[in-house]
């Protein structure tokens, strides 16, 4: 949810997983120095005040709030913390001790005035506003990946323009599998896109009531309320990429595709407080499912489709494609659907051959050669260029050259003769084209 301090590094110096910097930060050594002189009794009575007192009256529920606080203040009276004697440790102290009452991974208890890197429109631009990639995948299938929510003032340009790109696709996939999280209204926006009448996608519960978070009555571009869509999570998806998921599985909307999620349903703001050193960072409100009264925190989202991270994306490709294929009765563009559910498959659960198996494919092709390699086998063109032979069925051999996604839009299959002996090879591609055959030598 708010989480603005999510944002403060650029991309190419970040954790692959940007849920975990503020874990990193709250043990991280490169503060002040006076922050990590000797604290005095007096100084950690201010800190365990001060977080108790803020806590006490920010922390949504209010009931859980007090239970925290207490809890603080009695560990404080029996001494408890009176060994710690530098800021960082102190803090991440408090930290562990509030969550073992909430349970709440958005409290965090930080050393030092964390500033508002959300404010640093230079960096925000260099990181596109969070969007690493927006591709049209084979199959006409959008996919767009992101890694924060950023605020709809900064990002929304970006994401408007994100899903402009993909409205002509017949399918989309949206990666939220290193995403951790950021602001509610860039979630409104995007979801908005995907229906064609008001929905209310999810509340929030706070000291001052119930606010309700509906899609928008208008968004830029066209709207995508009946393509197949798809949502891939991971352990790392937190916060409002877990809201995001969570309204539109909710609404029946995506299938929803990974592995569990964390397991954070509240909206959290960072405060600082240089008087003492440190920075809060407060859940202030709870959300929930209109229509149930439920939400995913501590327990995550737990997806339709369950698959190992690194597998969703596959998964999520062969889905649609199959979706599509039920409906396409264009003869051309069903052998590009098959061929993708054929790849995406092989992806998903490999083909393994024998060491023998693989050897008997080595040999002479025209110009080119096949040899075996530690990796499997290798096809050597006549410029001497490699590329990898990876199995998807019987004698087919899908071309990989370092592609971004492990699929292949050639394949190389391997011809026999009347008594089963390997005699050549044929190119060909996912539009059906077939290239001169190559003897074996």
């Amino acid at each position: 949810m708010a989480i603005s301090t999510m944002s403060f590094l650029s991309k190419a110096k970040r954790p692959f997983f940007l849920v975990t910097i503020l874990f990193l930060l709250a043990a991280a050594p490169a503060w002040p120095a006076a922050e990590n002189e000797f604290l005095t009794r007096e100084a950690r009575e201010a800190i365990v005040k001060r977080v108790a007192s803020e806590f006490r009256a920010k922390y949504f529920p209010a009931q859980l709030a007090e239970a925290m606080a207490a809890n603080l203040e009695r560990s404080f009276a029996a001494g408890a913390y009176d060994g710690f004697g530098d800021i960082p440790a102190l803090a991440a102290r408090l930290q562990e001790d509030l969550r073992s009452v909430s349970r709440d991974l958005h409290v965090k208890v930080l050393p030092g005035v964390i500033p508002d890197f959300d404010s640093d429109a230079e960096m925000l631009r260099r990181e596109n506003y969070g969007f690493t990639a927006v591709e049209v995948l084979s199959g006409n299938i959008g996919y767009v990946d992101f890694f924060q929510f950023y605020a709809v003032r900064d990002a929304g340009a970006t994401a408007i323009a994100a899903m402009n790109f993909v409205a002509n696709c017949d399918a989309l996939i949206v990666d939220l599998r290193s995403n951790g999280g950021g602001y509610p209204e860039l979630r409104s926006l995007i979801c908005s896109y995907f229906f064609d009448e008001p929905k209310r996608l999810i509340d929030f519960h706070g000291r001052d009531g119930v606010t309700q978070n509906w899609t928008l009555p208008h968004v830029p571009g066209r709207r995508l309320p009946a393509v197949p869509l798809f949502v891939l999570i991971s352990r790392n998806t937190f916060s409002c990429a877990e809201d995001f998921a969570f309204c539109l599985q909710g609404l029946g909307r995506a299938t929803v595709i990974g592995e569990n999620t964390r397991g954070g349903a509240h909206d959290a703001k960072l405060w600082a407080f240089p008087a003492e050193g440190i920075s809060l960072q407060i859940p202030f409100n709870e959300a929930a499912d209109p229509r149930t009264g439920k939400n995913w925190e501590g327990e995550g989202i737990k997806p339709d489709v369950p698959m190992p991270a690194r597998k969703a994306l596959p998964a999520a490709w062969r889905l649609a494609a199959q979706a599509l294929l039920k409906e396409e009765k264009d003869q051309g563009r069903r052998f590009l659907l098959e061929w993708i559910v054929q790849d995406c498959g092989a992806q998903l659960e490999s083909l393994q051959l024998k060491p023998a198996a693989l050897r008997a494919y080595a040999g002479r092709y025209g110009s080119s050669r096949v040899v075996l390699a530690d990796s499997g086998l290798l096809l050597v063109l006549a410029d001497g260029s490699r590329r990898r032979l990876v199995p998807v069925a019987s004698d087919d051999f899908k071309l990989l050259d370092g592609e971004r996604h492990e699929y292949s839009m050639t394949r190389v299959y391997f011809t026999r003769d009347k008594r089963g002996r390997l005699d050549g090879m044929v190119f060909h591609n996912q539009e059906g084209r077939r290239f001169p055959a190559r003897s074996r030598n």
